[in-house]
C-alpha cells in the first residue's frame, strides 16, 4: 500500500493531546492543571443595555431593578456568548494553533498562557510542567510562545 492510499483509508494522524493534559505540583504546595485546546472560548461579557438611555421608558423594576439585573447579568451575555460560540469552534478546528493553559486555583487562581504548533504540544507541556514544580513563575519553553497571566484572589 502507498502513502495516498492510506491516507484515503483514514491512516492513523499523530494524536495532539487536548483538555487538561497534567497536573503538577508547584514546591510551594500549589497545584498546577495544564491544558491544551485549538478553541479560544468567547469571552463573558455583561449586558450593557440601558433601556432609559435607548429613549424606551421602562419603568422602575426594568432601569435599575432585579429585570435589569437579569437581563443584563444573564440573558444577554448568555446569548451573546452562544452567538459567538459556533464562529469559535470553527476557528479553532482550522487553526493550527494550539493554546496551553497552566492554571492553579488556591491560594490565587491564577492562569498563565502559550501557543504552539500541534507538532511540538507534548515537549512545550512538559518544558512547562518541569518550571512549574521547579517553582518557577510563568516558565518559559523555546517550542511554546508565552503570551501573558491573569489572576483572581480566592476567598478562604
Amino acid at each position: 500500500m502507498n502513502g495516498v492510499h492510506l491516507a484515503r483509508l483514514g491512516a492513523h494522524k499523530p494524536h495532539t493531546p487536548t483538555g487538561v493534559v497534567r497536573t503538577v505540583q508547584a514546591p510551594d504546595g500549589a497545584e498546577w492543571e495544564i491544558s491544551a485546546s485549538r478553541l479560544v472560548s468567547p469571552k463573558w461579557r455583561p449586558g450593557d443595555l440601558n433601556p432609559s438611555l435607548m429613549g424606551v421608558r421602562a419603568g422602575p423594576f426594568f432601569d435599575e431593578g432585579p429585570l435589569s439585573a437579569i437581563f443584563n447579568g444573564m440573558l444577554l451575555p448568555l446569548f451573546r456568548y452562544m452567538f459567538e460560540l459556533p464562529s469559535a469552534i470553527a476557528k479553532g478546528r482550522r487553526s493550527k494553533v494550539i493554546w496551553i493553559e497552566a492554571k492553579s486555583y488556591y491560594p490565587v487562581q491564577e492562569s498563565y498562557y502559550w501557543t504552539t504548533s500541534a507538532d511540538h504540544v507534548v515537549a512545550a507541556i512538559d518544558d512547562i510542567a518541569r518550571g512549574l514544580e521547579a517553582g518557577e513563575i510563568a516558565p518559559r519553553s523555546i517550542r511554546a510562545s508565552y503570551h501573558g497571566t491573569s489572576q483572581s484572589w480566592t476567598r478562604d
